[in-house]
């Protein structure tokens, strides 16, 4: 068996401890963190209903096929993303949007100490994501464009991405971002769904979610899983939450404290 790094003495007591990532041992499948996670999820799929299911859903979350002592990003035009003090970041949610990408985000950043404002695009507080979760925001949008951010991020979802392509009120709190060189972003279905036909990629390098990357006027970085250009980040779907989360980490916080981070959720090697 494994489990967290903090854990494996104790586990040492009554298992064979291994350093996997994901171990199977007969009906047993046990896994070392957050930072594993979606590897475990596919592990449990490939036992119920097999290898080539597990590759077909691995494919499509555009999970990382090798995993490395680091996380990369693409970063193009580098400046400084520099908040008054503890960065305050929005998440807006709808009805449809990818649970993984929103929780994710929310939650990494939530870790590594940005304030972060959940917003809800509905008219409720509560949404049911593209798999059926339940997520609760903090606020609707209305409360939340009262503030200013640091950082406005849009989780994707090919459900979520046109009703926030439809708010007048995200795509003008989105432009004025922009317009105020603060930094923006998206991944999976957004930035070629929100983004895209809002001007909001003009004169920028941006990747997508593979099915819908075709929108994108300018195709060149599709290919790449994260990539920040300026103040834009963008990321290529739920497999890549993690890399998207701990690069605006990154930008905010400093190298060492994304790669700390990394390690405690074991997403890279402790």
């Amino acid at each position: 068996a494994t489990g967290h790094p903090l854990f494996m003495e104790q586990l040492a007591s009554s298992a064979i401890a291994v350093e996997s990532r994901v171990q199977v041992d007969g009906k047993a499948v046990t896994s070392r963190g957050p930072g594993t996670a979606m590897e475990f999820a596919v592990a449990l799929v490939e036992q119920l209903y097999g290898k080539e299911k597990a590759d077909e859903l691995s494919e499509f979350l555009v999970m990382r096929s090798n995993h490395r002592n680091e996380y990369i990003i693409t970063e193009l035009n580098p400046v400084e993303w520099t908040p008054n003090d503890s960065p305050k970041i929005l998440v807006p949610i709808a009805n449809g949007t990818e649970e993984m990408e929103a929780v994710m985000i929310i939650d990494i950043l939530r870790r590594a100490k940005a304030n972060v404002v959940v917003a809800s695009v509905e008219d409720q507080l509560e949404i049911v994501a593209s798999c059926k979760v339940k997520l609760e925001a903090d606020v609707l949008l209305d409360e939340a464009a009262k503030l200013s951010y640091d950082l406005i991020v849009l989780p994707g979802g090919l459900d979520s991405a046109p009703t926030f392509a439809k708010s007048e009120k995200l795509v003008n709190m989105l432009k004025k971002q922009r317009d105020s060189q603060r930094p923006y972003g998206a991944i999976c279905a957004s930035p070629a769904l929100v983004l895209e036909p809002h001007g909001l990629l003009k004169g920028k390098k941006a990747t997508a979610f593979p099915p819908v990357s075709d929108k994108l006027s300018d195709r060149s970085e599709i290919e790449k899983r994260v990539v920040i250009d300026g103040n834009l980040i963008t990321g290529k779907g739920a497999g890549t939450s993690m890399e998207f989360a701990l690069g605006i980490v990154e930008k905010f916080f400093g190298l060492k404290e994304a790669i700390e981070s990394a390690k405690i959720m074991v997403f890279v090697h402790p």
